[in-house]
């Protein structure tokens, strides 16, 4: 509630700011609009890999993996399950299967510290 008063009082100082004559009164369906925008612009910001940030999870290297920052989604067709894990070809690694966590929307997915340091690595589950 806080946040959505803080928003309107907001929306209501820039559009009036803009106004070379005075402030001009907000219809109330101009602020819902302003409102829709700014909470639309706002889950948009946090992606497909928004879950992973939610989901806390902690890589090989005790580090979390946070999503926006570490993660890229990896195309399906670019991973191969060989005898010893997870074959990312794309980036020379391979994953053993017991360092691979479920991944929650199906798709792959790899967190890294660096160019050559995985922290984390989703897959969907088998058979899927």
């Amino acid at each position: 509630m806080i946040f959505r008063s803080g928003l309107l009082r907001f929306a209501g100082m820039a559009f009036n700011a803009a106004m070379p004559h005075g402030p001009a009164p907000l219809s109330p369906a101009l602020l819902a609009g302003l409102l829709v925008a700014g909470w639309a612009a706002a889950a948009h910001a946090h992606g497909d890999h928004d879950w992973i940030r939610r989901g806390g999870h902690v890589g090989v290297d005790g580090t979390r993996c946070c999503g926006q920052d570490d993660c890229d989604q990896i195309p399906a067709s670019r991973v191969e399950r060989t005898d010893e894990g997870y074959r990312l070809r794309d980036f020379g690694m391979i994953i053993p299967y017991r360092q691979a966590k479920p991944s929650e929307d199906g798709k792959f997915w790899l967190c890294r510290a660096d160019r050559a340091t995985m922290r984390c690595f989703f897959a969907p589950p088998p058979g899927s």
